[in-house]
């Protein structure tokens, strides 16, 4: 362990140096609302608000034909943005859901939105922090299971599923088609999916309306249509998002003429009206009243789960297991400090301020009615990895993008953790890492958005920053992938596309609640450490959390994103954590403020993201 730790302190150094056939269902929509139809409209800026989840790239890390998954997902994404009227937590639905267990489907082979529809419909989904993507289906060793629709991983022994995630269902689907129906449809309800002939122009996109000749088709895509407008040459055109990454099109996006049906784009979309699940938290152990469906299908009860987290033994090989990644985290923390302090030169003057004249109640999450935090990730899926340092930085970032931008109108920036761990900015799964040293990094190097490198939860120990570490990509099939073709090698290094960076302009080191509320009042979010103990991870489900600790030691890294005190006049902060959105309260939680709090307060930092780069 020892000799890999040494590996990781060099890499540091070296870094500073359309198939399937939709059967119509019998739960079909029929609210059909005519309203008067603006000529510019997008959900990404309604009111001045943004309800579209991210854009996310289903060729990487390996060649998957998912975007039949991809456009239910998002689309369901935006309209429970829409029902919840833009109140926290983002919900991110997992499309590796559809991919493995939908028998309906051909998998990474192909697929159709209305099959995705109703097996979501009859089974429900979970989110991404359960079911991460990984570009892998049936074929490949990612059958259905109860390990698919939801797991947690430890180390040494693995992962086990959980039976107490949250999932999200839909009332009902139905498909439209032409030019009206369709913008009344997405006026009134949301974005929705459709299936267009995915022809040359299209996969070479790279801005502009895209108004392409007939053709015949060849093989189909699947896309969420968003909006639509009209440029000053009053042509008309569709808005749509897809699933190819921030770097394809106008920051994954496309504009299709509209009117005319170019790419069959006005013959085979659908939706579903979207049911609340949330209003009662209810979790994949819970039947709904209506149907008494529960999430588990007949598929997934033929699968075996090999882990029994209760058993004796497999609790003391975590444990076991727990404590080494302590003693790996502390040393490697000490082996840290002289890169800590080579760089404290470049640290930035904190902001302090009068903390009295501040709010009692305070969180990025609700100011002024405005939802200002990103999503919820879970560092231990698909794979356990002790990057929580990174998660911590990314988190705080992103939110701090929405916030610096002052703009709600636009989709949010996600980051790629996974770019961060692979060049080693500030530390590894092994190893864990210090979120101090990655904010340095970040104003050195920079980091990608999520869709050049979506999270894998592994190591790369080639101390190299390359292109095939920080950005991958396949190229979308000009023609159907057959059932023999081998699709499970990783992508290659994207090239074909400029893609954005994202640095860190200053960055700096606070303790104590006043530097805290500070920074935190005046720029968002910040990173810090905390020593998570096992009654923190495993008995915490809510409320204001206090443990007494001697002698706090540093093993975990979160994001404070506010403060509040209750009628009693007990103050916490409220905390954003990595471990999905089962845990907690739907993935953050509330600490004690001023003492008895695992240490949060002796160990944060910041960073101020360059918006002019």
């Amino acid at each position: 362990m020892k000799s890999r730790l040494k590996l990781e302190i060099l890499a540091i150094v070296f870094a500073l140096s359309i198939y399937g056939i939709a059967g119509k269902t019998n739960h079909i929509s029929k609210d059909f609302k005519q309203s008067e139809l603006p000529t510019q409209f997008s959900w990404a800026s309604v009111n001045g608000v943004n309800y579209l989840s991210y854009v996310r790239n289903q060729l990487a890390p390996r060649l998957c034909d998912s975007g039949w998954a991809f456009s239910v997902t998002s689309s369901l994404n935006d309209r429970i943005k829409i029902k919840r009227q833009n109140a926290g937590p983002d919900f991110i639905l997992s499309p590796q859901v559809l991919i493995s267990c939908n028998d309906d489907s051909n998998g990474c082979r192909g697929g159709s939105p209305q099959t995705a529809y109703e097996y979501i419909l009859r089974n429900n989904i979970t989110d991404e922090t359960c079911s991460p993507y990984t570009g892998r289906d049936f074929r490949d060793g990612y059958q259905c299971s109860s390990l698919t629709v939801c797991m947690e991983c430890w180390p040494k022994v693995g992962c086990k599923a959980r039976d107490d995630a949250y999932i999200y269902s839909i009332e009902s689907w139905d498909q439209v088609k032409g030019e009206e129906d369709m913008q009344q449809e997405i006026f009134n309800h949301g974005p929705i999916s459709c299936v267009i002939n995915s022809t040359e122009d299209f996969r070479n996109y790279t801005g502009g309306i895209l108004n392409p000749p007939d053709s015949p088709v060849q093989i189909t895509h699947s896309l969420s249509i968003v909006g639509w407008g009209e440029d000053e040459k009053q042509t008309k055109y569709w808005i749509a998002r897809n699933s190819l990454g921030t770097f394809w099109g106008e920051n994954g996006f496309i504009r299709i003429i509209r009117g005319k049906n170019a790419l069959k784009i006005e013959s085979d979309c659908s939706y579903g009206r979207i049911r609340d699940t949330w209003s009662q938290q209810i979790r994949n152990n819970t039947s709904f009243s209506k149907s008494n469906s529960s999430y588990t299908s007949n598929n997934q009860q033929e699968h075996k789960i090999n882990l029994d987290i209760n058993s004796k033994s497999e609790k003391n090989i975590i444990q076991q297991a727990k404590d080494e990644l302590k003693q790996i985290f502390q040393e490697s923390y000490q082996k840290y400090q002289p890169l800590i302090e080579s760089i404290s030169s470049s640290f930035s003057n904190n902001i302090e301020l009068d903390v009295s004249t501040l709010p009692t109640n305070f969180t990025w999450g609700n100011v002024n009615g405005v939802n200002y935090l990103t999503q919820i990730k879970n560092q231990h899926n698909p794979q356990y990895c002790g990057g929580c340092w990174s998660f911590a930085v990314t988190s705080s970032l992103q939110d701090r993008i929405k916030i610096a931008r002052n703009r709600t109108d636009i989709p949010d920036v996600i980051l790629s953790n996974q770019m961060i761990i692979n060049c080693h900015l500030g530390g590894s799964c092994f190893t864990g890492g210090v979120s101090l040293i990655t904010y340095y990094f970040l104003s050195q190097i920079g980091v990608v958005e999520d869709s050049c490198m979506p999270y894998q939860a592994k190591d790369q120990w080639l101390p190299v920053c390359n292109t095939k570490q920080q950005c991958i990509s396949c190229e979308l099939p000009s023609a159907p992938i057959s059932n023999t073709t081998d699709i499970s090698s990783i992508c290659p290094a994207q090239t074909k596309y400029p893609y954005k960076k994202w640095k860190v302009s200053k960055f700096g080191h606070i303790t104590g609640v006043k530097q805290m509320k500070s920074e935190i009042y005046s720029r968002g979010p910040i990173s810090c450490t905390i020593d998570a103990t096992d009654n923190l991870e495993n008995n915490y489900t809510g409320g204001i959390y206090s443990e007494k600790v001697k002698l706090p030691i540093p093993n975990h890294y979160v994001s404070v994103v506010g403060w509040g005190q209750t009628l009693e006049g007990e103050e916490y902060w409220i905390v954003r954590n990595s471990w999905g959105t089962y845990w907690g309260e739907e993935g953050f939680f509330k600490l004690k403020m001023h003492k008895d709090n695992l240490g949060l307060e002796f160990g944060c930092s910041w960073g101020v993201i360059d918006l002019q780069q």
